[in-house]
């Protein structure tokens, strides 16, 4: 009898690893392009996921913690990514006002109201619709463009279609995370496995897609 929450659970992992590994062909080249800045973030992820499953599988530890430093990161740097493409001006300036806005709210959070040990939903929240924002702002930036004809191959539709919906399915249920794990825990687990790991899968072919299809960045 084929257990599919056992592959379903282990299948994003892999998947990940294969997007990373597509990942490295940025670091070709001589400059420092937003992709290339995109791949190693991955590879990040990556490491993150392979050490959360360790911490979690073999050392019996929690894990939280883990994820809510990397988070923090990694909702600043993926904004440090899409101020590299975004063109206007304005959403440039809401970009930097998030980075010391999230980066106080994160200090507050983990000090004075979540903590490091719980998942910090709060944090989770606000980067989380801040890049679907960002994601949302290049949409409309590629729509208006001259060359929307080209929109496939840009590297960064792929990427933002994927955030808008990972991001879109992660932050109500990462939102209320805590209450659900607490209260409705069988859900929860479900959730996670069944529908969370999907889309999982989902955010990391799109970002595969955006890995094959780049182009080159100025400097």
């Amino acid at each position: 009898m084929i257990d599919f929450s056992h592959i379903i659970t282990n299948l994003p992992i892999i998947i990940f690893g294969i997007t990373a590994l597509l990942g490295l062909r940025t670091f070709t080249g001589k400059h420092q392009s937003p992709l290339r800045m995109l791949a190693q973030l991955w590879l990040l992820y990556f490491i993150i996921e392979v050490i959360s499953i360790f911490l979690r599988d073999f050392l019996v530890a929690d894990n939280k913690w883990l994820y809510n430093i990397f988070f923090a990161f990694f909702f600043l740097y993926l904004s440090g990514i899409f101020f590299q493409v975004i063109r206007s001006q304005h959403i440039r300036i809401l970009i930097q006002i998030f980075y010391g806005a999230f980066l106080v709210f994160v200090i507050i959070n983990s000090l004075f109201i979540q903590g490091l040990n719980r998942f910090q939903t709060l944090s989770y929240v606000a980067g989380g619709v801040f890049i679907i924002f960002l994601s949302g702002a290049y949409f409309w930036q590629l729509l208006i463009s001259s060359e929307n004809d080209k929109i496939t191959r840009d590297p960064f539709f792929w990427l933002s279609f994927a955030l808008i919906v990972y991001f879109g399915t992660k932050v109500p249920f990462y939102g209320m995370f805590n209450y659900l794990e607490r209260d409705f825990y069988d859900f929860t687990v479900f959730y996670h496995t069944y529908i969370s790991n999907s889309f999982t899968i989902f955010l990391n072919v799109l970002v595969s897609i955006a890995f094959l299809c780049r182009k080159n960045y100025p400097k």
